[in-house]
């Protein structure tokens, strides 16, 4: 992982994000992608966040602290995807054999 420059530390003012209170026992998960679903990397509450400060540097994504600290959304890269459609034709019955016509 890069490492995040702290010169580029600019986070948001509060005139463009006000400042929320938040219960300390809100839980804060952070969980990332695998093939089987996801897994967490993180978890913890809002009073303890302060104290993981060093843990969350290590497993936040690059993306997410620059979002946080450095307000700068990532780029998301611009996917083409092709597909046809096509109309189906049930050729069984109701009863789910082959039906031919008489």
């Amino acid at each position: 992982m890069a490492a995040f420059q702290l010169q580029n530390v600019h986070p948001p003012s509060t005139s463009e994000v006000p400042a929320l209170e938040h219960p300390s026992e809100t839980e804060i998960v952070l969980a990332e992608e695998t093939p089987s679903g996801f897994k967490n990397i993180y978890r913890g509450t809002v009073g303890s966040a302060e104290h993981d400060l060093a843990l969350l540097e290590n497993v936040m994504p690059l993306w997410l602290m620059q979002y946080v600290l450095s307000n700068k959304t990532p780029t998301v890269p611009n996917i083409k995807i092709s597909f046809g459609v096509a109309l189906w034709v049930d050729k069984t019955d109701s009863t789910g054999s082959s039906s031919s016509p008489s």
